[in-house]
């Protein structure tokens, strides 16, 4: 069972090693350690070990899943700040181009209805006088 575990480890950091992306980080995290990961089976296969083997086998189980849960964020952190880095590399502002113009603004909806009444009343023939 020691065996089992040592080769399982070894394994582990290897594929660690190899990752490359956040999603191939999170389906290695589900292969070692989610519900139907390696570890979990031999967590499952405990129960046909002696009394005395179970602690020492428990031990070192929790031990490797500490380590791996450990390498686990250390990389996802690194593949995390790799990828802020690359998204702030393509995403460059020069600050030498000349700024945007504002849009210029639209009028109101009451001056339009006004306007719009002043047509109506204008068509009809009379005339629109403004001021005192």
């Amino acid at each position: 069972m020691r065996e089992k575990l040592q080769a399982l480890k070894e394994q582990a950091l290897r594929d660690l090693e190899t990752v490359t992306s956040l999603e191939a980080l999170k389906n290695l995290k589900v292969q070692y350690l989610g519900k139907k990961g390696s570890l979990t089976e031999i967590l499952r296969g405990m129960g046909a070990l002696s009394a005395e083997e179970r602690p020492k086998i428990g031990q070192i189980v929790n031990e490797l899943r500490a380590e791996l849960e450990g390498k686990i964020d250390e990389y996802t952190k690194v593949l995390e700040d790799k990828a802020l880095a690359d998204k702030l590399a393509n995403e460059k502002v020069d600050v030498t181009l000349p700024g945007r113009t504002p849009k210029i603004g639209h009028l109101h909806p009451i001056t339009l209805t006004m306007r719009e009444i002043k047509k109506i009343f204008m068509r009809m023939g009379f005339d629109v006088n403004e001021g005192p």
